[in-house]
């Protein structure tokens, strides 16, 4: 879901809303050990018959919940938020972490909207920002906060 307002002729709104869901399956068969007779021959003919192949399987899922929103001010001032929270697969066993949550704030200015600068800056815009991000892979085992 988009929002894109204006109001009060000063004020302007964009937000956004939404969700992701990905579902990964991968199934694959392993086999691998020494070569038997043809040196630098890489296949399965030439494995030594030690080996048996190895069914492998793997099923990876991503639940999120994602929003931003920009506030603006005279075309000049702006103040952005967002938010992520995932829940991977990778974590459902831990039972400690439900959700991983990723938040941002930052604030800009268009100096060139807000003072009269010199003929040759066109455009000059400061931002400053905050943001914390991680993966589920590097949660895994960390406790949560009080």
């Amino acid at each position: 879901m988009n929002i894109n307002k204006s109001f009060k002729h000063d004020f302007s709104l964009i937000a956004n809303l939404g969700a992701s869901f990905e579902d990964h399956y991968t199934r694959g068969v392993d086999i691998g050990g020494k070569l038997a007779t043809v040196p630098n021959l890489f296949s399965a003919a030439n494995l030594s018959s030690d080996n048996s192949p190895k069914e492998t399987y793997k099923r990876t899922r991503n639940i999120a919940v994602f929003a931003s929103a920009e506030l603006g001010w005279k075309n000049m001032l702006y103040l952005t938020a967002t938010g992520r929270t995932d829940w991977a697969s990778q974590l459902v066993s831990n039972g400690k972490t439900p959700g991983i949550f990723y938040p941002s704030i930052g604030l800009s200015a268009i100096i060139t909207e807000m003072a009269s600068l010199p003929q040759f800056i066109s455009y000059l815009k400061v931002r400053g920002s905050y943001t914390e991000v991680g993966s589920p892979i590097s949660q895994v085992g960390i406790t949560p906060g009080p």
